[in-house]
């Protein structure tokens, strides 16, 4: 998960920056039904065909994405 040593600024920056996104994902996980589960992430970038993570026909490409975003899904499965 991102923290103030590995994006290179801060530990006040990134608290000030890091705020406003765990409040809105708390109001998220709030509404949401317990069958849904948690959000606990949000994706900064749309995924694209360019970026090889989607197909011409708009299907995603998990393989190639979960070998993209690794670090942050072992991340999330080891909190």
């Amino acid at each position: 998960m991102p923290n103030a040593s590995n994006c290179g600024i801060n530990a006040e920056r990134f608290k000030a920056l890091n705020q406003p996104l765990e409040d809105r994902l708390t109001q998220l996980n709030e509404n949401l039904p317990r069958a849904e589960g948690e959000v606990t992430a949000l994706q900064v970038n749309d995924l694209t065909v360019e970026a090889d993570e989607l197909t011409p026909s708009m299907k995603l490409k998990r393989k190639v994405v979960a070998d993209k975003y690794k670090h942050h899904l072992d991340a999330h499965y080891t909190s």
